[in-house]
């Protein structure tokens, strides 16, 4: 969790921002083939999670998923 203030300056992605006009992103297609949801407040957690670690490595390995 981040306070506002500290995010001044930076570009903000939301669960929404994913989304291709009305397509959904790669990682939120992938939780609804997958059955994957939850609550309404861990689904998009979870899935901001899984897009923030594949950004920061496309082809994780099974250590950095753990971690993430």
């Amino acid at each position: 969790m981040t306070l506002a203030v500290e995010a001044e300056g930076r570009q903000i992605t939301t669960l929404e921002g994913l989304m291709k006009g009305e397509t959904l992103g790669a990682v939120q297609q992938a939780f609804v083939e997958q059955d994957a949801f939850q609550c309404g407040y861990c689904t998009p957690g979870q899935i901001m999670a899984a897009e923030a670690l594949l950004r920061k490595s496309p082809a994780p390995t099974t250590d950095e998923i753990a971690e993430g």
